[in-house]
């Protein structure tokens, strides 16, 4: 594991998107948070991310990465 989370920042900054694959507990497991925040630091940009939900969609996922990223002073806007 700690071979590969070296490696994470390499593997995202070669990707032009981000593909989340977004179910109820997404943006609490810690995992999926700092990928995402890996993202938005080396790529810059929200629009690059894909949100897929895995269940009945509603908008609240990309609004609370959008305020985690303002929040942290990284990238920000609307989805």
């Amino acid at each position: 594991v700690a071979e590969s989370l070296a490696c994470l920042p390499f593997f995202l900054a070669g990707s032009n998107t981000f593909l989340a694959l977004v179910g109820p507990t997404y943006l609490e497991r810690l995992w999926c948070v700092v990928e995402i925040h890996i993202f938005l630091q080396m790529r810059g940009t929200e629009r690059q991310i894909q949100w897929t939900p895995l269940f009945a969609p509603t908008s609240t996922a990309p609004t609370l990465v959008a305020a985690s990223a303002r929040a942290a002073g990284g990238a920000g806007g609307t989805a």
